[in-house]
């Protein structure tokens, strides 16, 4: 990240967060502060579709027009200071122009009341090792932990239009589920080829906290 570019900070939640979710956000923005590429905006999308809300965050982001990057960070992720510090040492408007980090998902439900067997939150069928500082070409992932320059953004409005930039209508009704898909389907359509960085990982708060020691702990 070029010094000078600024950041927009953006969430979607259905209408209450976690305290330490805003505390994590408060830290990040005021370690901004003392970097060459301030955090000067945050937007919030709140309601009960999150393709509606993440639409009307990006919509918000293009039309104030006075910030470079879009950092994703969903609600029940703890982002923290030192994944900033990674996204603004590793993205770049040219040669990584979206950028993700890793949470943790779970594909198992619930067992006995609590997640298990976290997964990572890229999407790939390239080789790679969790925390190995190293960058994987990904198909998409979700969009928790993601960082957007405004040139990919801008993109897929000319093609797809202003109304919907990141979710999509299928069949005429709408992706209640899939709208980071959609989104890294659109920018790849667009020309844009989506990365994540192994060691930008962050808590995803559940039932548990899950985080590198419990992915780590089942593999």
């Amino acid at each position: 990240m070029k010094p000078g570019e600024t950041i927009a900070l953006g969430w979607v939640d259905n209408q209450n967060v976690y305290g330490a979710f805003m505390q994590a956000v408060l830290e990040t923005v005021f370690f901004s502060m003392n970097t060459q590429n301030k955090i000067t905006r945050i937007y919030r999308g709140s309601g009960l579709h999150i393709g509606d809300n993440r639409d009307g965050v990006a919509k918000q982001f293009i039309k104030d027009n006075d910030t470079d990057w879009l950092l994703w960070v969903d609600s029940d992720i703890l982002i923290k200071p030192s994944n900033l510090q990674m996204f603004i040492e590793h993205a770049d408007a040219n040669s990584m122009p979206l950028l993700s980090g890793i949470y943790f998902l779970s594909i198992d439900r619930r067992v006995n009341g609590l997640f298990a067997n976290p997964v990572p939150s890229i999407f790939t069928e390239k080789q790679y090792e969790v925390n190995s500082n190293s960058f994987v070409e990904i198909d998409w992932s979700g969009l928790g932990l993601t960082i957007v320059h405004r040139s990919v953004i801008n993109k897929i409005v000319e093609k797809y239009g202003i109304d919907r930039p990141i979710h999509e209508m299928i069949g005429g009704v709408r992706d209640f589920v899939g709208e980071d898909y959609a989104f890294f389907n659109k920018a790849k359509s667009v020309g844009f080829t989506p990365h994540a960085h192994t060691s930008i990982i962050a808590q995803h708060m559940k039932l548990i906290g899950i985080g590198i020691r419990e992915y780590l702990n089942q593999v």
